[in-house]
């Protein structure tokens, strides 16, 4: 018999229309699970018209729904073999079968292994003593071991065509005796009792958290791939987290597909996860309410709008279901799920391709951290889901780019060996950067590329070492000084930056209403090279103290400008072949909430881009605009996504479509797809294709040929 693992029934990375129907459902009642029924769930599965499915093997309750020898099934199944049950009637009826597993969150093994506990920093948190979910530790290799055993059993026993690893990130900084000794025996260190990103010590601690995390995916992973030669892949919403999760760029390195659920950051999900080659992209998302209650369910319009996120990404698309406690579901909802993948599944024939971007925002885990927090105890780390000031201003940056209609990518760190195929790369407030990040944008820009930065990037090492002067000073073309007190207004000084925020003169940084005030923007003082463009400068507010009811403030709900500085925030460098500008505000961490911060971020870009944008539209922000260069087949393919929730969904007014072809190359067609319906264009004097689109309700593709 040969050792080779063994190949998968059914090829689930080429599947585009998936399934989950949630299923946490505890022993405590005789009733639980008592009408789960596996045949009658893969009729309704092909009633939806779905072509894979993601079922559940256990679930954060621990209990296993196959008799399991490590661990203990569900005793409520009488001894039935959900998961065999499962596979053999997916298969059947011609379903990709993926294994559901909740790793971390374990309620059985977290009750029976006192050992295995996370101990939480905060214990009063979300995943603290009130929280229903036990939680295990994943440095602990004993843990490790259990959970691979469980997955072993899954593997090698039943024909499953993916695996997929839930619930693999620490919700709480874990102060338990695994972790502490681990630490110590690693790095020869204390567990610390206080935050500090400048300080060695800690940054070894966040180090090795991310360290051990990637090893229980790459253990648990390794041990599943000895015996069948299937996609693995951890859910990875927890990309845009803060820095209390652990996720690194080695643990998304192991998913051999890249998506997730309950995603905040969907704006630098999506693009960055389409990007994530060469993983497949995988966009989950709630049909019913199964994190509130299973029969709250999504209209077909609503699903449809996030069904075709995926599809306008060319990725694949997840609808979740959650079972009633007794282990039915509200089968009539099955009507809504064939409806939205029924309009699906004419595009599948039309995904592949490049996706084409003119910008890029950087995003790093690395630098999804709080220099605010330092000095602060451990006890007091925030929420696991607590925004970063690199996530906000990543995604304000990605948010502000689509709404203005420019293809947008979001590249990760693994991404630093192809950034000149993108014209612009924004570094929105990278809090900490390694010498080879540094090193990769100096050439950038050395060779020609447009950067855009902002606040504190390059000053911090993630080391944890605090430099006198950015590291990239020379390229910005300015120098830090020190960070602004309290909150700032800037003051374009060029006519194209004042227009941009035309008819205002000043864009407020933190200095809104104070019923709805974005006090977490950042201003740095910094002084600039002689040969720089100042292009906004800094005024001060009115009331830099603690304002009383007697002084301290000029407006009762405002900060109004006081007194204009000469000080620069805004700064143009050119530097070898390229050029940068350099923000001492992370002006785009306060969009949407403010929109003259929007208008100077994108005029800004756009100043740098200095050219026509691969795909133009003057439309409504609602909609999104993704294109794909498809070389092979010589056409470029638009995709045009309005994704708003109307009941019935609004039509969007006609708007122009501009595209500009490939190099060299000119457009012969514009096309409608799937129908091949012709659509008038004329070129224009400097040779970009211009078209009208008219009925955009949800979701139109394009398909424009070249030779």
């Amino acid at each position: 018999m040969s050792d080779a693992p063994v190949k998968p029934t059914f090829d689930y990375l080429r599947r585009q229309r998936h399934m989950l129907v949630d299923m946490h459902v505890p022993d405590f009642e005789a009733g639980f699970l008592k009408n789960l029924d596996p045949a009658r769930m893969a009729e309704l599965y092909v009633k939806a018209g779905v072509d894979s499915v993601m079922f559940y093997c256990n679930s954060m309750t621990g209990l296993a729904l196959w008799p399991t020898n490590a661990g203990r099934a569900h005793p409520n199944l009488a001894g039935r073999d959900i998961v065999a049950e499962s596979v053999a009637e997916l298969h059947q009826r011609g379903l990709a079968a993926c294994a559901y597993y909740s790793v971390n969150f374990n309620n059985e093994a977290y009750n029976e292994h006192a050992g295995w506990r996370i101990v939480n920093a905060n214990p009063a948190g979300p995943w603290g003593e009130n929280s229903r979910s036990g939680v295990c530790c994943p440095s602990n290799r004993e843990f490790h071991a259990h959970a691979a055993v469980q997955v072993e059993e899954l593997v090698r026993g039943y024909d499953v065509d993916a695996l997929f690893l839930d619930m693999m990130f620490w919700p709480d900084v874990c102060l338990c005796p695994s972790c502490g000794a681990r630490l110590a025996d690693e790095e020869g260190i204390e567990l610390p009792e206080t935050i500090d990103f400048f300080s060695p010590d800690f940054t070894r601690f966040l180090a090795a958290r991310e360290r051990w995390l990637a090893e229980e995916l790459r253990t648990i992973k390794a041990t599943a791939r000895k015996h069948r030669d299937i996609p693995v892949f951890a859910n990875c919403s927890m990309l845009t987290a803060s820095w209390v999760v652990g996720v690194n760029q080695d643990f998304l390195a192991e998913c051999d597909v890249i998506g997730g659920d309950v995603i905040v950051g969907l704006p630098l999900f999506v693009p960055g996860a389409a990007a994530a080659a060469p993983a497949v992209f995988q966009y989950m998302h709630t049909a019913t309410g199964y994190t509130t209650a299973a029969a709250q369910t999504t209209t077909a319009d609503e699903l449809l709008a996030e069904a075709m996120v995926a599809t306008a990404f060319g990725g694949q698309f997840m609808a979740i279901d959650a079972v009633k406690p007794d282990g039915s579901v509200q089968a009539e909802t099955f009507d809504v799920y064939a409806e939205v993948f029924d309009r699906m599944r004419p595009y599948e024939a039309y995904l592949g391709g490049a996706p084409l971007a003119d910008v890029a925002v950087y995003w790093s885990l690395q630098a999804q951290v709080d220099f605010d927090l330092n000095g602060k105890p451990v006890a007091g780390s925030p929420p696991f889901m607590a925004p970063t000031p690199h996530g906000r201003s990543a995604l304000g940056a990605v948010e502000a780019l689509r709404s203005a209609h420019h293809p947008v990518g979001a590249i990760p760190r693994a991404e630093l060996s192809r950034h000149d195929r993108y014209p612009v790369i924004v570094l929105p407030n990278v809090l900490r950067m390694d010498d080879e990040e540094i090193a990769a944008f100096r050439a950038y820009v050395e060779r020609g590329g447009r950067l855009y930065a902002s606040g504190y990037t390059s000053l911090v090492s993630t080391d944890g070492t605090k430099h006198d002067d950015f590291a990239l000073a020379d390229v910005f073309g300015c120098h830090f000084e020190d960070k602004e007190p309290g909150a700032s207004y800037i003051r374009p000084v060029t006519p194209e930056a004042a227009a941009a925020i035309a008819p205002g003169e000043l864009v407020g940084h933190g200095t809104g209403n104070v019923l709805k005030r974005a006090m977490w923007a950042l201003t740095l003082r910094v002084t600039a090279d002689e040969e720089v463009t100042t292009v906004a400068t800094h005024t001060r507010r009115y009331g830099d103290g603690r304002p009383t009811k007697t002084s301290g403030w000029a407006a009762i709900f405002s900060d109004p400008p006081y007194e204009d500085t000469d000080r620069p925030v805004v700064v143009r460098n050119r530097y070898g072949a390229g050029e940068v500008v350099y923000s001492a505000c992370d002006i785009e961490s306060t969009i949407p909430l403010i929109r003259g911060s929007e208008r100077l971020f994108v005029h800004l870009v756009r100043t740098l881009l200095d050219r026509p944008g691969a795909v133009e539209a003057d439309t409504h922000p609602d909609v999104w605009v993704v294109a794909f260069d498809e070389p092979e087949e010589r056409r470029r393919r638009i995709s045009l996504l309005h994704r708003r929730h109307d009941e019935p969904p609004l039509p969007v007014p006609p708007f122009t479509l501009r595209l500009t072809a490939p190099e060299g190359a000119r457009f012969t067609s514009l096309r409608r797809l799937p129908d091949g319906e012709a659509i008038p264009f004329t070129v224009e004097d400097d040779g970009r294709m211009a078209a009208t689109v008219e009925d955009l309700h949800v979701f139109q593709m394009l398909a424009a040929e070249y030779e």
